[in-house]
């Protein structure tokens, strides 16, 4: 489905991709805002984990629901890739930042068991999702992950 990309909004999942421990016990672990792991932290209230760690791809995913942006090939400020550079540095005070690719969120949706409600209990939320990937043939689109139907449109 293609549609207008200045007019669409999302919500981001974000990523940090940062060499962490491979010690982990959790798929994923709960971390707090100094990516220290938690054991008490949760998903969504007023001990919310600020991040969690997946170890099957080495990365730190950023607790945020309420990010959300157009998609920009410049990056530009509002945008979901400024977004999701400009969260995780306030959220955490590391730059890096990025969102993850469509393999990325292939195998966490595997790794849930390709289940929605799974998703929501581990991450609090189900939306379209802006990937990092702009489509080969106009990079002024970029494809995004519907976690509802686990399927990839353009926008």
């Amino acid at each position: 489905m293609l549609s207008s990309i200045e007019a669409f909004a999302t919500t981001i999942f974000v990523a940090l991709i940062l060499a962490t421990p491979v010690n982990a016990r959790q798929v994923f672990e709960g971390r707090d805002a100094s990516l220290a792991a938690s054991t008490t932290c949760t998903v969504l209230g007023a001990n919310k984990c600020t991040t969690f760690y997946y170890r099957e791809l080495d990365v730190t995913i950023l607790n945020d629901q309420n990010i959300v942006g157009f998609w920009s090939a410049t990056s530009a400020v509002g945008s979901a890739q400024y977004a999701a550079k400009s969260a995780g540095l306030a959220a955490t005070g590391l730059t890096g930042w990025v969102l993850p690719t469509r393999a990325e969120y292939g195998q966490i949706w595997s790794h849930l068991g390709g289940r929605l409600l799974a998703w929501e209990a581990q991450f609090g939320y189900k939306y379209d999702l802006w990937t990092s990937e702009v489509y080969g043939a106009n990079p002024n689109l970029a494809w995004t992950y519907d976690v509802t139907i686990e399927d990839f449109d353009l926008f």
